[in-house]
């Protein structure tokens, strides 16, 4: 089973494109901030095969999606990531990453009937000190043009246990899209984004939550603290991936798949 075409959804400044594999119950699949939709291949095929919807989207200012937007912050995904849920269904679980985990966040405690579900992924939703990738955009962007460049070999190097095999793949798709007019931009302006709305919805989160961190995550401080930290704040569960990084979910799909398809099936 593939995923379908291409499809964009308009939104005040521009349009998300998004894609659509298989039958059943919506799940949005938002990637992290600088990736692309096609981090989720894997999970996304799992879903689509155990009677889900896999809905994968692309950030504002991402992948194929538009880069003429005023504002790239965790705000604005937010604001998409509600039109979305509503222009598949009106109800959807949702996996979301990094800094895009916080927007989730506050979709949730906002519409808490209309999550049917909540993974947050490697999530930042505080913003006690700056992450590495941060500090490590923030140094690529002062570099153009050769800063998506940087920002590809460190995006690599987040993998410690193994490498993905369609990861070269992946990495230049990440990279062409970074070439993109206002694409580079958009990844940075996100990644410097407060997760202090974040902070603030985690108490008003009622949707069942699953938090799922690698052990080796150096994009937090403590990997297991933050995770433990994420899931007592949303009374969720928690997923400690061992020797994976900060995208546990394509290093690890074996394990991660499973387990979200088993949280996702349980309905609220």
């Amino acid at each position: 089973m593939s995923a379908g075409p291409t499809q964009q959804l308009d939104r005040p400044g521009g349009r998300i494109a998004y894609d659509v594999e298989g039958q059943g119950l919506p799940v949005v699949l938002l990637p992290g901030a600088g990736d692309v939709r096609t981090h989720y291949a894997a999970l996304g095929g799992l879903l689509a095969d155990r009677g889900f919807a896999a809905v994968r989207a692309d950030l504002r200012g991402h992948g194929e999606s538009d880069a003429g937007f005023d504002t790239y912050d965790l705000s604005a995904v937010a604001d998409d990531l509600r039109a979305l849920i509503d222009a598949v269904g009106g109800r959807a679980g949702v996996v979301a990453h990094g800094i895009v985990a916080g927007a989730a966040v506050v979709v949730a405690a906002e519409r808490g009937g209309r999550v049917a579900g909540l993974v947050l992924v490697s999530p930042r939703v505080r913003s006690p000190s700056p992450s590495l990738t941060e500090r490590t955009l923030g140094v690529a962007a002062q570099w153009r043009p050769w800063g998506p460049a940087l920002w590809i070999a460190y995006y690599r190097s987040l993998y410690p246990g193994r490498l993905p095999a369609g990861l070269k793949a992946h990495s230049r798709d990440v990279r062409a899209a970074l070439a993109r007019p206002g694409h580079w931009r958009a990844a940075v302006s996100l990644n410097r984004s407060s997760a202090a709305p974040a902070t603030a919805a985690l108490a008003q989160v009622k949707t069942r939550v699953l938090v799922v961190v690698g052990a080796k995550d150096r994009e937090l401080r403590d990997a297991a603290a933050e995770g433990t930290w994420v899931a007592q704040q949303v009374h969720g569960r928690r997923l400690i991936v061992a020797n994976a990084g900060h995208y546990p979910a394509a290093e690890y799909p074996e394990v991660v798949g499973p387990e979200v398809v088993r949280f996702l099936s349980k309905r609220n």
